[in-house]
C-alpha cells in the first residue's frame, strides 16, 4: 500500500525487487513448503528472501499470507480435517459452476440435509433470485443509489471502489515514475483486475470480493442508500441478487430457507468485520 514516491524509493535504492523478479519470488513462495523461519536456507536456492515484499493494498498482503498458510496446511494433510468452509470457494473442486446454494452451504459449512434446503434456490427457476453476467468495468450499483437488494459472488470478482478525489492512492495509479534516479517500475496491479480496466472506470479500490463473496447487505438491512460503488473487475463476473421483495417472499414461503438466509448474513457480517482493518 505504499504511496508511488515511497515505492519509487524502496525499489530505486535495492531494498526491495522489479517488478518481474518480484511477482516471481512471490510465486515460488507459494509453492514452496516453509515449516521453518523464512530464510533463505528454508526455501528453494532459486528464492532469493533478502528484499522486501511490496503489495498494493495491505488487503492483498494478507490474502497471500492466507494463501501461503492453506498451502502449508494441504501439503502436511491438516485441510482434510478442517471446515470446508476454511477453503476459498473458488478453490473448491467442483465439476460445474457455483450456484447461490453452493455459497451459502459453504459458507455455513451446512450438512447434506440442510443443504437440500437450499435446492429450492435451483428449482424455483429464479423466484427468490436472479443471476446476471458482467463484463469488467460494468457498474453493478453507484454509491447513494436504492439499497433495494444484496448480492452474492458466483464466479469471478468485484471491485469495492471509492469516488475519484479522496486522496486515497489508487490500485490505478501511474506504473512508471520519472525522477533523478531514472525510470523505476511500480508494482503491478492486483490479479484480480482486468488489465484492461482504466482508472476512470474504475477509481481506487477498497476491496474485492470473489466467487463466494457477498455484498450490499449492510446497507439494504439497514434501509439506507448505498455508501460504496461496486464494479465487475473481471469479465464474465456471474453475481447473484436477491431483492426485498423476493426476499419477503422467500420469508412467507420458504421459512428453513429464509433462516438459513438470515444465517449467511450474519456470517458474512463477522467475516467482513475480522477482515477490517478500520481505515475509515
Amino acid at each position: 500500500g505504499a504511496w508511488p514516491r515511497v515505492d519509487w524509493m524502496l525499489r530505486s535504492h535495492g531494498a526491495t525487487y522489479e517488478v518481474t523478479e518480484e511477482e516471481h519470488i512471490k510465486a515460488q513462495l507459494l509453492q514452496t513448503r516453509i515449516s521453518t523461519p523464512l530464510t533463505k536456507e528454508s526455501v528453494d536456492p532459486a528464492v532469493n528472501c533478502e528484499r522486501i515484499l511490496t503489495f498494493l493494498t495491505i488487503h492483498e498482503a494478507l490474502e497471500f499470507c492466507e494463501n501461503k498458510l492453506i498451502h502449508e496446511l494441504k501439503s502436511t494433510g491438516m485441510i482434510n480435517r478442517m471446515r470446508g468452509s476454511f477453503l476459498r470457494l473458488d478453490e473448491l473442486d467442483r465439476p460445474t459452476e457455483n450456484s447461490i446454494g453452493d455459497v451459502f452451504s459453504h459458507i455455513l459449512g451446512l450438512g447434506e440435509d440442510e443443504s437440500q434446503q437450499l435446492a429450492t434456490f435451483e428449482s424455483s427457476r429464479f423466484r427468490y433470485h436472479s443471476e446476471k453476467t458482467y463484463k469488467a468495468g460494468d457498474i453493478i450499483f453507484t454509491k447513494a443509489s436504492m439499497s433495494d437488494s444484496f448480492f452474492v459472488v458466483l464466479r469471478g470478482a468485484v471491485a469495492i471502489a471509492r469516488e475519484h478525489g479522496t486522496g486515497r492512492p489508487s490500485l490505478q495509479t501511474e506504473s512508471r515514475i520519472f525522477s533523478g534516479a531514472g525510470l523505476q517500475e511500480r508494482g503491478q496491479r492486483s490479479g484480480l483486475l482486468d488489465p484492461h480496466l482504466k482508472e476512470e472506470t474504475l477509481g481506487s479500490v477498497k476491496a474485492f470480493y470473489q466467487a463466494g463473496g457477498i455484498f450490499g447487505y449492510v446497507d439494504f438491512l439497514l434501509e439506507r442508500p448505498r455508501s460504496f460503488r461496486v464494479v465487475a473487475s473481471q469479465d464474465n463476473t456471474i453475481v447473484a441478487k436477491i431483492t426485498r421483495s423476493q426476499a419477503a417472499q422467500m420469508r412467507v414461503e420458504e421459512p428453513s430457507m429464509d433462516a438459513i438466509v438470515q444465517r449467511v448474513l450474519l456470517q458474512a457480517s463477522m467475516l467482513d468485520l475480522a477482515n477490517c482493518t478500520c481505515d475509515e
